[in-house]
């Protein structure tokens, strides 16, 4: 499994370089609200949003199940709800005859 992740993300790498490579139109980005300006080539600054894009969404990700995340106990390897789960089932109504 590690084998095949790491061929794909060869993989993945070389068609980043290729594109980068191929998109070599210069180009100048202006950063609206900063008195900047960047001159760089298109690929670049394509490949740049994208890398953003994957790590916010990452962090989102993370953040995201941060409260469902459950973890084991060492010595019976069970798992244990974590504290926000206990929180939200407490606060849920029981239902009747159960």
């Amino acid at each position: 499994m590690k084998t095949i992740r790491n061929l794909f993300f060869g993989l993945v790498t070389i068609i980043a370089i290729v594109f980068a490579v191929a998109n070599r139109a210069p180009l100048t980005l202006d950063l609206w609200p900063f008195p900047f300006a960047l001159e760089t080539t298109a690929g670049i600054a394509i490949l740049t949003g994208v890398a953003v894009g994957i790590i916010v969404g990452m962090i989102g990700h993370a953040l995201g199940r941060a409260g469902t995340r459950r973890r084991k106990t060492p010595q019976s390897g069970k798992t244990v709800p974590s504290a926000a789960a206990l929180e939200n089932n407490r606060n849920t109504p029981a239902l009747p005859g159960r």
